[in-house]
C-alpha cells in the first residue's frame, strides 16, 4: 500500500539484528535510495498491517481505556507480588544467609589478628556492602519481568494507555517503564530513564523519581506503622505513599511548561515471544553498572561512618557512642529537627544509614532501640521525612552520572528541603488533632490544588459552535 502511494521501495526488516540481507537487497536489486534518507542511516519505518487473532485480543482489552487499566493493574501487581511476595523474599533471604555466613566467617578469622579491624570489617563490609547486595537477587528477578514485558510487546501498550493520564501531568508515557522501575529501585530507574529522547521530558521524570518510594522504603512504613499505629496501620501505609505521589504531581505541574508541544510517536511491535538472550543481556548490562558503583562508594562512606561512630576528637576509641564524633556532632544538628518532632541523634543515625541505603533506617532505629522515643505525631513525621528526603547514595551517583553534579546536589537539597517543609506541617497540625486526620486532611488539600492547577491551565477554553462544547480549538 505505501510502496504504491508514496511510489517508493519499502523494505521491512528489525533494526536490532543483523541487517546483512537487506544491504544485500539493496546492492543487488539496484535499489536508488532517497537523498534524505542517506547520511550513513537507513531510515526504515516499521509498519504492521496484519494481526494474528491473538495479537488482536490483546489489542482490544489492553488498549481500550476500561479493561486496559484493570488488567495493568493486575500485571504491574503480579510483577511486584513475583518480586516482593513470597518468591523475591525467599531469594532476598537465601542471599542475606549466604552473605552473613561468609561475613561472619570472615570476621571471626580477621578477628584472631585484630578485633578493631573485624569490628571495621563488620560494619561497612557484612551490614553495609552485604546487606545491599542482598537486594540485588530481587533487582534482578523485577528488572528481568520488565524486559520480558518489554520484549513481548506489552510495555508498549500499557505505555499508549497511561499518556494521557502522564501528559497531562507534563509527563510522557514513554515514562512508564522508568517509573515502574522506580516502585523497585530508584538507582535503577534513573538509569532506564535513557530511552526518552526528550530532554525536558526525561528531566521531569526523574524529578518525579524520588516522590516514588521504592521497595526499600515500604518496610520501613509497615513496621513502623505497626507499631504506633496498630488500629490503622493499613491505611497510614497507603496515605504515606500516596501522599509522595501527590507531592511530586505537584511539583512536576509547577515546573509544566505551556510553550512545549512534545507528540508522542509510539512504535506499535508484534505480541510475540521475548528474546531471552536480549533481556539477560540488558539485565546484566544494567545491574553490573548499578553493583560496581554502588560497592565502591557504600564501602567509602561507610568507612568514613565508623570511624566518626567509634573515634573521639582526639581519635581515641570509645567504648560508649554517646562520647564518639559522630553523636557529639548529631546532637547539635538534630536541634534542627526538634520543630520535626524528633530532634535527637538516634533518629540522625538513622537517617544516615538511610542515605547509605534505606534499609539501614530500621537496623539502626532498632540497634539503638530509638524506636521508643517517637510518639504518634513524631512517628508519623518521621516516615513521612523518610517518605520525601534525599534518594539513597546509589541514587545521588547515578543522577551524577546522568546529569552532572548539579543536578545530582539539587535533587539532594530539593528532596530534603520539601520533606523539611511537608513534615513541619503535619507534626504541628497532626498534634492539634490527630496522625490520621492530619494526613489526610493535607493529602485532599494537595488534591484540591492539583484540580486548582487544572482548571486554571484550562482557563482559556473556548466554546466551539460545532459541538456546543467546551473545547480548545476553534470551530
Amino acid at each position: 500500500i505505501f510502496s504504491d502511494k508514496l511510489k517508493i521501495k519499502i523494505l521491512q526488516f528489525d533494526a536490532r539484528k543483523k541487517n546483512n540481507k537487506i544491504i544485500s537487497s539493496i546492492i543487488d536489486n539496484n535499489i536508488k535510495l532517497n537523498p534524505i534518507c542517506i547520511n550513513r542511516n537507513l531510515f526504515i519505518t516499521k509498519i504492521n498491517l496484519k494481526q494474528n487473532k491473538f495479537e488482536n485480543l490483546i489489542d482490544r482489552l489492553l488498549l481500550n481505556k476500561r479493561t486496559g487499566i484493570i488488567l495493568s493493574i493486575i500485571l504491574i501487581g503480579l510483577i511486584f507480588y513475583t518480586v516482593f511476595g513470597p518468591i523475591g523474599t525467599s531469594i532476598e533471604e537465601l542471599t542475606s544467609k549466604v552473605l552473613n555466613m561468609l561475613g561472619l566467617n570472615l570476621k571471626e578469622l580477621i578477628n584472631k589478628h585484630s578485633s578493631v579491624i573485624a569490628d571495621m570489617f563488620d560494619f561497612v563490609i557484612v551490614k553495609g556492602l552485604f546487606n545491599t547486595i542482598s537486594f540485588v537477587p530481587q533487582i534482578v528477578l523485577f528488572l528481568m519481568l520488565l524486559w520480558i514485558i518489554e520484549e513481548m510487546g506489552i510495555l508498549s501498550r500499557l505505555v499508549y494507555l497511561s499518556n494521557d493520564y502522564l501528559s497531562s501531568i507534563g509527563l510522557s508515557g514513554k515514562g512508564l517503564f522508568t517509573l515502574v522501575v522506580g516502585m523497585g529501585c530508584t538507582s535503577t530507574a534513573v538509569i532506564t530513564s535513557r530511552n526518552m529522547e526528550n530532554k525536558n521530558l526525561r528531566t521531569k521524570m526523574v524529578i518525579m523519581l524520588p516522590f516514588i518510594s521504592c521497595s526499600a522504603k515500604l518496610p520501613i512504613y509497615v513496621i513502623l506503622s505497626s507499631l504506633l499505629f496498630f488500629k490503622y496501620k493499613y491505611i497510614m501505609t497507603f496515605l504515606i505513599y500516596t501522599l509522595g505521589i501527590i507531592i511530586g504531581t505537584i511539583v512536576i505541574k509547577l515546573l509544566q511548561n505551556k510553550n512545549i508541544k512534545n507528540a508522542f510517536i509510539l512504535e506499535m511491535p508484534h505480541v510475540k515471544f521475548p528474546n531471552i538472550k536480549r533481556v539477560f543481556k540488558e539485565v546484566f548490562l544494567t545491574v553490573k553498572d548499578f553493583v560496581f558503583r554502588v560497592s565502591v562508594l557504600i564501602i567509602l562512606v561507610s568507612s568514613f561512618l565508623w570511624i566518626f561512630q567509634n573515634f573521639d576528637f582526639n581519635l581515641n576509641k570509645v567504648n560508649n557512642i554517646e562520647d564518639s564524633m559522630l553523636v557529639v556532632l548529631l546532637s547539635k544538628i538534630s536541634i534542627i529537627f526538634k520543630p520535626l518532632g524528633f530532634g535527637n541523634w538516634q533518629s540522625m543515625v538513622s537517617l544516615i544509614f538511610g542515605f547509605i541505603a534505606k534499609e539501614g533506617i530500621f537496623v539502626s532505629l532498632s540497634m539503638l532501640d530509638s524506636i521508643k522515643l517517637f510518639s504518634e505525631s513524631s512517628g508519623l513525621s518521621f516516615l513521612i521525612f523518610v517518605l520525601l528526603y534525599t534518594p539513597c547514595v546509589s541514587a545521588i551517583i547515578n543522577y551524577r552520572k546522568e546529569f552532572g553534579v548539579k543536578f545530582a546536589l539539587f535533587i539532594l537539597v530539593f528532596q530534603t528541603i520539601i520533606a523539611y517543609f511537608t513534615c513541619y506541617i503535619i507534626y504541628n497540625y497532626s498534634i492539634i488533632t490527630s496522625p490520621i486526620f492530619a494526613i489526610s486532611s493535607i493529602i485532599f488539600i494537595f488534591l484540591c490544588i492539583i484540580v486548582l492547577k487544572n482548571i486554571i491551565n484550562n482557563k482559556n477554553l473556548l466554546f466551539c459552535n460545532k459541538c456546543n462544547k467546551k473545547c480548545k480549538f476553534k470551530s
